[in-house]
């Protein structure tokens, strides 16, 4: 195949055979074919390693891709680990406010969530919220649903005040940046009415329901 003929003519550690490697990967996990997947990105991760040592870029991208391969195959601890060296790459690479730092922070932040370790998730959605609101500004969609993800987050800690308020300031910001209809508004109109259920106001989430269905 294209990556063995890439071999013969580059040799095992050229960095254009890491892309064909890393791409073949991520074709191979559309088809569903995960172990082989694995496999591959490993030795692209490998690669990277050798060819640009530890704390490159590109070794980031790499642990982000074998990460998420674990989230597809259900292995949330294995994926943990690789998206915190992942953070800690970008970190010592770039400043506080780039975003593949907030784009790594979130990463984790969503594994973490998905393990239940809600006290961990709460710090790091504030620093990718803070992070957005002094990069992109508060009327950006990002800054909407960083302030809708916190918001999930705080109502399941236990604090239905803030994350009411939270709900409301990214509900504004996604209502001005967004089509009425757009697939992702719809989504967090639904997680609050979700929300509002959950705190005994029935006819509150009814009111949003019904703004879901008329759009």
């Amino acid at each position: 195949g294209a990556g063995a003929q890439q071999r013969r003519l580059l040799g095992n550690e050229h960095p254009d055979l890491v892309v064909t490697i890393n791409n073949l990967a991520m074709l191979l996990q559309e088809k569903g074919d995960l172990d082989a997947a694995e496999i591959m990105l490993r030795e692209a991760l490998a690669m990277r390693r050798t060819l640009l040592g530890e704390e490159h870029p590109q070794v980031a991208t790499s642990l982000n891709n074998l990460a998420f391969l674990h989230v597809n195959k259900g292995d949330l601890t294995a994926a943990e680990p690789l998206l915190r060296e992942a953070l800690d790459i970008r970190r010592s690479n770039f400043d506080e406010d780039h975003t593949d730092v907030a784009i790594s922070i979130s990463n984790l932040a969503m594994v973490l969530k998905r393990m239940g370790n809600l006290e961990a998730v709460e710090p790091m959605l504030r620093e990718v919220l803070e992070i957005r609101l002094r990069v992109l500004g508060e009327g950006h969609p990002d800054v909407g649903f960083s302030y809708t993800n916190l918001a999930l987050v705080i109502a399941e800690i236990g604090d239905p005040e803030e994350a009411e308020s939270l709900f409301l300031q990214g509900l504004a910001i996604l209502e001005e940046a967004l089509p009425p209809d757009h697939q992702e508004l719809r989504n967090v109109r639904k997680n609050y009415a979700g929300f509002l259920r959950d705190q005994g106001r029935a006819d509150d989430a009814g009111t949003i329901e019904a703004r879901i269905d008329d759009e």
